[in-house]
């Protein structure tokens, strides 16, 4: 195997804990309307099609369509995505400061 030349991190769930919970409880005040929201809205598995490389244009323009009514909370999702990670995941700062400090990007 080539020299490392560099390292590449998801942010969710490998640096930082990761839940759209942390981000939309702050929006929605009711805790059934939020479980819901995220039980049949903006669920795990539309997020994933993200990390499969689909645009949020796209995803959420096809998740409005289906739910107008939560248009406000849907197009919250981009650009309040850090609102959705939660504490740093054990060991892993650590492990990143000692990368930086070796000089691997």
């Amino acid at each position: 195997m080539g020299l490392v030349r560099g390292v590449v991190f998801d942010v969710g769930n490998v640096l930082f804990t990761w839940d759209p919970r942390f981000l939309y409880e702050r929006l929605i005040d009711d805790d059934r309307a939020l479980d819901a929201f995220l039980r049949n809205v903006v669920t795990r598995d539309w997020h994933f099609q993200h990390d499969a490389g689909r645009p949020f244009a796209e995803t959420s323009a096809e998740l409005i369509a289906r739910y107008p009514q939560h248009r406000d909370l849907i197009q919250a999702w981009g650009p309040r995505f850090n609102e959705s990670l939660g504490t740093p995941v054990e060991d892993m700062i650590p492990l990143v400061e000692e990368l930086d400090a070796a000089g691997v990007p």
